[in-house]
């Protein structure tokens, strides 16, 4: 079993949440327009979404089966602020990053509906989705970190910055 698989399965055995098909029903219709496409996975098709939340706190959100998962690593605090890696569960973080199939996206710019359908359809097609939801002053050291933790593993940056502004020296700072 691939390890950010197994860390997924151990976490939902602890604190696993199976959400019932009224309290889906209602985040389908009520979450913020981005999360949308992810919880109508989870009701309609098995995705499993792992939330991991500044502090190292994490949850894992479900209706049973779990057919794919996507990993939100909320580094966009409420009123703009941002912690960068530190301030999370790196360890959980750095599994995901070496699963087999990791798909790593860095996202600064404002959420786009189309790229969170995107995020839903690679889980469910098998891929172990990371989407580390930032600010744009925090990207080079979510780099960084990532270069350390998984060497060699691609990363989709989505940014509001102007795609000179990444070099590599800037990640690697």
């Amino acid at each position: 079993m691939i390890a950010a698989q197994h860390a997924v399965d151990s976490a939902k055995r602890i604190i696993g949440l199976t959400l019932p098909r009224e309290r889906l029903d209602f985040a389908c219709t009520n979450a913020a327009l981005n999360l949308r496409p992810l919880f109508v996975a989870m009701r309609d098709q098995g995705l499993g979404l792992l939330t991991i939340n500044h502090g190292g706190g994490f949850e894992i959100l479900h209706r049973g089966d779990v057919v794919g998962t996507v990993a939100l690593v909320g580094d966009d605090l409420p009123g703009g602020g941002t912690a960068g890696p530190s301030g999370f569960n790196q360890e959980l973080i750095s599994r995901l990053l070496n699963s087999e199939n990791a798909v790593v996206y860095v996202y600064s710019a404002a959420a786009n509906v189309g790229h969170y359908h995107s995020f839903a359809a690679m889980a469910l097609a098998g891929a172990i989705v990371t989407v580390i939801e930032t600010q744009p002053d925090r990207e080079a050291g979510w780099l960084h970190f990532i270069s350390k933790a998984s060497p060699g593993t691609a990363v989709i940056v989505v940014t509001s910055r102007p795609v000179t502004e990444h070099t590599v020296g800037e990640a690697r700072a």
